[in-house]
This record gives structure tokens, sequence and C-alpha cells, in this order.
């Protein structure tokens, strides 16, 4: 057997072309089942790859050879997946070696998106078991488009996520052309909030970070009014107040710009100022707004008028993505609340102030935890 993380450099056979699954006449996940081995399904020893690694130079074992048993087997096939097809040098790292240290397990999530082909859910999910993981939730998705999401949640010893990170960069997203990422569950992400006068999507957002609902660092609260510096600084937040008008607004936009700094997130949290598209490139980082309408209806300024006048008996929220395109970004979630012909616009306001609150706090959570895919066109994936 070789030891505890070993270098190989393995060159699997290739999968025979296969005619495109139409995934229109089947379900959303893919079924695929390992082959059955008692213990360990795959072992990475001198008995099943041709080549024995063999020492080099520098101390490391490089090997070529192939496994001996296939990925898997597909349900909807109807056969064994053999091999794929990989050219890399990368450690891997034994499952039984991994566990020794099980009281250490830590929660991480890997997240991928590439071009959809038979068998990568299968790929993924084996390579994760060989190298230690105990998988515990797996989402994924493709588009008619042929666009691939997936979403695995995981647990690992925290000591070999850096080897499993280099061995699925090399092994597996390289060959399938994905952009991915694997991190710790707990990992927190860097947030700026703007606001306005109205507090209640606001202090929903910093009551779940209080409680560590939302697992993020606010790095700032800023605003172009005054009203909500003491409900913020009270729950010990930093508040930033910027004036913003149509003389100063380029000069305001970099005063913001240089508060935000660098972040993973930027919320609109009823932030009532159209932002330049200046302003979204050089934030570098995606910006997710509350607009108190459902869209794609009633855009722009005063949605709650325009929907009172148009006498609809349900009004509702949309937190999307922003773009330079006003109110026209990727739509994340949506809710709505009935209402009828004896409410006034106050009362529309009233009611909305629930649901956009709710929405934007989903849509933010959800973006925290990687639940999320920008895909093609103007749509998302959401694994909620």
């Amino acid at each position: 057997m070789l030891g505890r993380s070993t270098l190989l450099k393995l060159s699997f056979k290739t999968l025979p072309t296969q005619p495109a699954l139409n995934r229109k006449n089947r379900c959303a996940r893919s079924t695929f089942s390992r082959s059955q081995n008692p213990k360990n399904s795959v072992k990475y020893s001198a008995e099943n790859i041709e080549l024995a690694p063999k020492p080099t130079s520098d101390g490391r074992l490089v090997g070529t050879g192939r496994t001996s048993e296939p990925r898997g087997h597909n349900d909807f096939i109807g056969e064994d997946i053999p091999p794929r097809e990989v050219h890399c040098v990368a450690p891997v790292v034994q499952p039984q070696v991994a566990f020794q240290g099980a009281h250490e397990l830590k929660k991480g999530i890997l997240t991928v998106t590439c071009p959809d082909s038979a068998g990568i859910i299968g790929t993924v999910t084996s390579f994760l078991h060989m190298h230690g993981a105990n998988i515990e939730d797996c989402q994924s998705n493709s588009t008619p488009g042929n666009v691939f999401s997936m979403r695995v949640h995981f647990s690992l010893p925290e000591h070999w996520l850096s080897v499993v990170r280099e061995a699925f960069g090399a092994m597996i997203a390289r060959p399938y052309g994905m952009e991915w990422a694997i991190k710790w569950e707990d990992e927190a992400k860097r947030v700026a909030i703007l606001c306005t006068k109205e507090d209640h999507a606001l202090m929903e957002m910093l009551w779940g970070v209080a409680r560590r609902d939302l697992r993020c660092d606010v790095t700032a609260v800023i605003s172009n009014h005054t009203e909500l510096q003491k409900a913020t600084e009270s729950l010990g937040f930093k508040f930033h107040h910027v004036p913003v008008s149509k003389d100063n607004k380029p000069e305001a936009e970099k005063a913001i710009l240089d508060l935000v700094g660098d972040v993973d997130l930027v919320v609109l949290a009823r932030y009532m100022q159209v932002l330049s598209a200046e302003f979204i490139d050089r934030a570098g980082a995606p910006i997710i707004n509350i607009h108190h309408s459902f869209l794609p209806a009633f855009k722009g300024a005063n949605p709650y008028r325009q929907a009172h006048e148009k006498g609809v008996r349900l009004i509702g929220a949309t937190a999307h993505y922003v773009t330079p395109e006003l109110d026209q970004g990727p739509i994340i979630e949506q809710d709505v609340a009935r209402v009828d012909h004896s409410m006034s616009v106050a009362d529309f306001r009233t009611m909305g102030r629930s649901v956009e609150s709710k929405v934007l706090y989903r849509a933010v959570k959800w973006h925290l935890e990687d639940r999320i895919f920008r895909v093609e066109g103007n749509k998302t994936v959401v694994f909620s």
C-alpha cells in the first residue's frame, strides 16, 4: 500500500463516444451507483495500476497507469462507465488513512459549472470518496443550453483540504473545463451594505449576522442619510454617512467605493439610488438588490403606486443581481402578498416591507452559502 499522500501520474482510459443524453426525458438528478466493495471501493496500490509508482529524485512517487475498476454504473445508460482519460500529476489521499482522524472532520462545499457531458456526477463523487470525503448532500442541474451546475456538501479531515483541492484541479476540473471552487463551509465572506432611510431590510440582515444565521463579516453599512446610524451602531456595526445628490454623485460613488473596499458581496438594502455602470464595474464583487415589485412588472420608481393604479391582487418583491440595465439583472428570489381593492398605496407599502425583508434575506443567505449559479442568459440556478 502506498503512503498517506502519494503523487501519482494517472492516465486513465478514454470514455467511448456516446450520444448526448436527452435530459428533458429524465429527472433533474442523475442516478449513479458506485461499484460495491465491502470495505473500500478503490485503493491505490501496485496491484490496481498497470505501472507501479517509482520514486523520483525529489522524493515523489510517480506512476503511469489506470484504475482496475470502472468509475461506476449509470442506470440511465444501463452499463458500466469505464475510466475517463486524465493526464496529470496530483496528490492522492487514501480514504482509510484520511478517516483515521474522523474526529477532526470539517464541513466543506464544492461548486462546479461546466459544459454538460455524461458521467460528471459519478466522476466527482467517486473522486471525493477516494480522497476521504463523506458526501452529505449533492445537487445538480443541466440547462437546455448544456450548462451543468453542481453543489456538493461534504465532510473531510481538516488537514486534507489543500491536497484534495490540488488533486481535483488537475484530475477533474481541467479535463472537463470546469469553473469550480472548494472551501470550508464556515469561511465567512466580506459584505458591505448600502441603505437609505427605511430600516426593515437592513435590520433583518444585521440581526441575522448578529445571531450568526448569516455567515459573513459586515465590513461597513453606508447610507446617504443618517436615520439608521444609531440602530446600526447599537448592534456593533460600523456606519458611514455619504450624502448623494445630482451634483456630487460621481464624487459620492467614489467615496462609497473607497469605504466598500475589498469585499465578496455588496447588498442594497433599499438603497434608493441608481448605481452608475462605472460603480458596478469598479465594485469588483456581485451586487444584490431588493426591488419592491414582482419583476418584470413595475420596474423603476414607485412600484407600489404603479401596482395600485393597475388594480393588482398580488404585490411582490424581487431580489436580483445588479447590472447596468435598471432592474433587469438575474433574478434570485421572489415572493408575493395578496391585496384587494380596499387597500391604499400606504397599505401596499406596509404589507410589502415584510415580503421585501424575507426575500432579500433568503437571497443573501443563499449567496453566502454558494447556492446560486449564474448560467446562460439572464438566469440563475438556486440550490435552496
